[in-house]
């Protein structure tokens, strides 16, 4: 998906030109995501499956790691995740976004997931800048050392004081859904391993050169261990 006006004709995309095109696209000023790149593919949702070889992931804005109702329930997302975990360990920026394709109407049977954009007025902004978060029923706020800052920012490498507000932002979702948050889960490259700690309480870790980014975990529907709340990162550079 390419937010913005351009020339490009998107029909002339091919496994040869992929690179061109968003070459071409981002010098336009494009916004440029990858929509749904683990969905099923052939036969069963021909065009779902994202298998064109890009090489300059330099010029994808955001990723869509989580599609579709109920997204924390699939296993084509879990596999997204990982993908966008493995783009951001070589190197790449890029702001993670939830996205479903309305094409008829939908009973609301099941929860939908929502995107959170730093910039209320400007989204394509937030998403370059990577002030991103996907939620389910959820908000978050999270402090470093006392103050509120940008998904998408950067730091220098050392200790840092952190905590993570939760607020509920759909109340008929955690009826409706159970949905009950129960821990923060940081991860990332800066960190030796993944750290847990208690929604609102302050925990001090200490990142190095990489990216490190936040979930929250807790129970939906009855199912334990689901993720509720999955962030953008703050990129991390070596210290002086």
């Amino acid at each position: 998906m390419a937010l913005g006006k351009t020339d490009i004709d998107w029909r002339d995309l091919n496994p040869k030109n992929i690179d061109q095109i968003l070459a071409k696209a981002h010098s336009h000023g494009l916004t440029l995501t990858l929509a749904h790149p683990k969905r099923y593919g052939t036969p069963i949702c021909t065009g779902c499956f994202m298998d064109l070889p890009i090489t300059k992931y330099e010029y994808i804005s955001a990723y869509e790691v989580w599609t579709q109702k109920c997204p924390n329930f699939s296993d084509y997302n879990e596999k997204a995740i990982r993908e966008y975990d493995e783009l951001l360990q070589k190197g790449y920026r890029i702001a993670a976004i939830y996205g479903y394709d309305w094409h008829r109407p939908d009973p609301e049977e099941r929860p939908f997931a929502v995107t959170f954009l730093g910039y209320k007025e400007e989204p394509c902004r937030a998403i370059k800048d990577g002030d991103t978060y996907v939620s389910i029923g959820l908000m978050i706020d999270i402090k470093i050392n006392g103050k509120s800052l940008p998904f998408g920012s950067s730091l220098k490498s050392g200790e840092y004081q952190i905590e993570a507000g939760i607020s509920r932002f759909n109340e008929r979702y955690f009826k409706k859904h159970d949905i009950k948050p129960e821990k923060i889960v940081a991860t990332g490259s800066a960190l030796k391993q993944k750290i847990e700690f208690e929604p609102n309480q302050k925990t001090f870790i200490k990142l190095t050169k990489g990216y490190v980014r936040f979930e929250v975990v807790g129970q939906e529907k009855g199912h334990k261990g689901k993720k509720l709340l999955l962030t953008s990162p703050y990129y991390i550079d070596k210290g002086e």
